[in-house]
């Protein structure tokens, strides 16, 4: 009986075995450090090409346009609107890139800085396009060296800045155009009484009103009042201001270039009370500087002194 060689056997099969193996795969693998810079170098990139977006001058807003101004001059909302934007968002992201532009924010701060009626902010391509629906109108109330814009409806707004009582008082000292806070020309109604106001000392103060019974001038004092004055801007005379004793008042002194009182009914109609002053100016053509008044206030019952 053979004997049988179980070395020799066993040597065969770790010989076979190792033909299908290999060493590279059966050791401990090794691990490249590099492998760990992937998601980092990853990070980096998109980093980079966010931040080169950012950067961008194309990205960024270059003009301002405002539509639907008519007593406040554009360039000034168009400044607030700068100042606005100019400010980071997150104290680091530029206000004026297309990615941060908070359209809103700036349409709610515009509306309480100047006290709007509506404002709507849109981006169109790298211009910001602003439309705006003005409350206040050219009516200007003063009363205890205080200026206030009027509402249509005789309620007062808001007091006006430095700069735009500064320009305010030479239109009326001087009659001269408006030029950089007002685009159109204001009439100053003064209270001769110096009531006292609701209104804060704050410019954006919603909705101060004055103390009488309505809380308002009347909504036809301050009707007749404005459609006068259009009527004599329209002729060769010039106004100055319009004088009330009291805020519920209706009789009303027009101080004008003529250098002659004018006395009108506030609750009449403007266009019959300045065609009876055309006939007096005719009538006393080489006269008027002598005069100290003309008074309108009754119809066709016209007393001049």
């Amino acid at each position: 009986m053979r004997r049988r060689n179980f070395l020799k056997s066993h040597q065969a099969n770790v010989y076979k075995r190792s033909r299908f193996e290999n060493p590279y795969f059966s050791g401990e693998k090794q691990t490249s450090w590099t492998r760990y810079l992937i998601i980092p170098g990853i990070f980096f990139i998109l980093t980079l090409i966010a931040w080169g977006l950012i950067a961008l001058p194309m990205m960024r807003i270059k003009s301002i346009e405002t539509v639907g101004l008519v007593t406040i001059q554009p360039s000034a909302v168009e400044q607030t609107v700068k100042d606005l934007i100019s400010k980071p968002v997150f104290y680091f992201f530029p206000g004026d890139h297309h990615w941060f532009l908070q359209t809103q924010k700036i349409a709610n701060q515009l509306k309480e800085i100047y006290q709007l009626n509506e404002v709507d902010v849109q981006q169109v391509g790298r211009r910001l396009l602003i439309t705006i629906s003005e409350r206040i109108t050219r009516a200007i109330w003063v009363s205890n060296d205080r200026y206030f814009f009027l509402d249509e409806n005789g309620t007062i707004v808001r007091e006006l800045s430095p700069e735009e009582r500064l320009e305010a008082e030479e239109q009326i000292n001087t009659q001269t155009q408006p030029s950089n806070y007002l685009q159109s020309p204001i009439f100053a109604i003064w209270d001769t009484s110096n009531s006292q106001t609701q209104a804060e000392t704050s410019t954006t103060t919603p909705n101060p009103s004055l103390e009488n019974e309505g809380g308002r001038i009347s909504t036809l004092l301050l009707s007749t009042i404005d459609n006068f004055d259009l009527l004599l801007r329209s002729s060769t005379i010039q106004p100055i201001s319009y004088l009330i004793e009291k805020p519920n008042e209706i009789w009303v002194t027009a101080k004008t270039t003529l250098g002659v009182d004018i006395y009108i009914n506030g609750a009449g109609d403007a266009q019959e009370q300045f065609d009876y002053l055309q006939l007096v100016l005719s009538d006393y053509r080489n006269q008027i500087q002598d005069l100290e008044y003309i008074d309108l206030r009754f119809g066709n019952r016209i007393y001049i002194r």
